[in-house]
């Protein structure tokens, strides 16, 4: 579950360190949820894309420009450098860090599948954030990679701590996405 409060703040002025504890109890009261991701920022460009699929439970809604499937609605797609850290992280976490690595796998493995879907909101004019319908809609335009974003789907559901693999299976489907987003962005 993602939460976000659009703030009037500057940077060094918004708090932080209390997000750790809500977590917690968030997880605590809702075992049920996954996960959950709190923020607190002041608006960016990318704050619509946010907005255009959220609902204001508190506060003075924000307005914002309607969008079609297509480039305007692309995020994970646009930041390549995700990636290229994927690399860095996943080096930099300690083997006996388990979990660390379940997490950072999952989130990777969602951020794959979504980017992949991005590459064909515009033609199949779809949008979703449902994962599996993510890996459907990518398998139908690129069938030759289907077995290999089936094995992101999995690990996106299924996370596990080899590092080795997880590098593996991102290192043979990015190179695709980063590629066909020249091309959609050209």
């Amino acid at each position: 579950m993602d939460s976000f409060a659009y703030v009037d703040l500057k940077d060094n002025e918004i708090e932080k360190s209390w997000r750790v504890e809500a977590k917690r109890y968030l997880k605590e009261k809702y075992p049920f949820v996954e996960a959950f991701e709190i923020y607190a920022e002041k608006p960016s460009e990318n704050s619509g894309f946010f907005v255009s699929q959220s609902l204001c439970l508190y506060g003075k809604e924000r307005e914002v420009k309607k969008r079609k499937p297509g480039r305007e609605m692309f995020y994970h797609i646009n930041d390549n450098q995700r990636y290229e850290n994927a690399e860095k992280w996943f080096r930099e976490i300690e083997p006996s860090s388990g979990e660390q690595i379940k997490n950072k796998c999952a989130w990777l493995m969602k951020n794959i599948l979504r980017s992949g879907f991005e590459l064909t909101m515009e033609r199949s004019k779809r949008y979703t954030r449902d994962l599996y319908l993510c890996y459907k809609d990518f398998s139908e335009y690129y069938p030759e990679k289907e077995a290999i974003m089936r094995e992101v789907f999995d690990l996106a559901l299924n996370p596990i701590s080899d590092k080795e693999k997880i590098l593996e299976i991102k290192n043979q489907i990015t190179p695709l996405l980063l590629e066909e987003a020249k091309k959609v962005l050209n």
